[in-house]
């Protein structure tokens, strides 16, 4: 199916950032500076949302991090998707690629990048201005 899209209502947002961010919280917490807000027109819209990084990680092989996308705040917003980190058998460092599709009607929203760590270990998302983190939403169909 072919969909033309106004490019004067087109919904669109990017958020990055070029500074390691690091938490100590079992609990999700915000990743700084990587939220993004968008209204969306009337007769709503189709998102992709998408959060990047070289790479994410714990200081521990043997526990996982987990990264996330949050419509609304880290926590207390309503979590759409994660991306789970295993450190089992030896530790891993793996690139952060997260996706989220859906349909969302007319409205702001703010999205965001959430992170925790194991409890009692350091979660760690890379980046630098050679290799920045980022958040995008762009909509993807009317």
């Amino acid at each position: 199916m072919l969909y033309k899209l106004d490019l004067a209502t087109l919904v669109h947002g990017y958020a990055q950032i070029t500074s390691y961010f690091t938490t100590t919280s079992s609990s999700p917490v915000q990743v700084t500076g990587l939220n993004v807000t968008v209204t969306v027109p009337s007769g709503g819209a189709r998102l992709e949302i998408i959060g990047y990084a070289r790479a994410c990680y714990v200081d521990t092989p043997s526990a996982s991090v987990r990264t996330s996308l949050w419509n609304g705040a880290v926590g207390s917003g309503t979590e759409l998707t994660e991306f789970l980190n295993s450190g089992a058998n030896g530790g891993a460092v793996n690139g952060l690629s997260l996706r989220y599709e859906g349909t969302f009607p007319a409205g702001t929203y703010t999205f965001n990048l959430g992170a925790l760590a194991p409890a009692g270990w350091t979660y760690t998302l890379e980046s630098a201005a050679t290799y920045p983190a980022y958040m995008s939403v762009k909509q993807i169909a009317g």
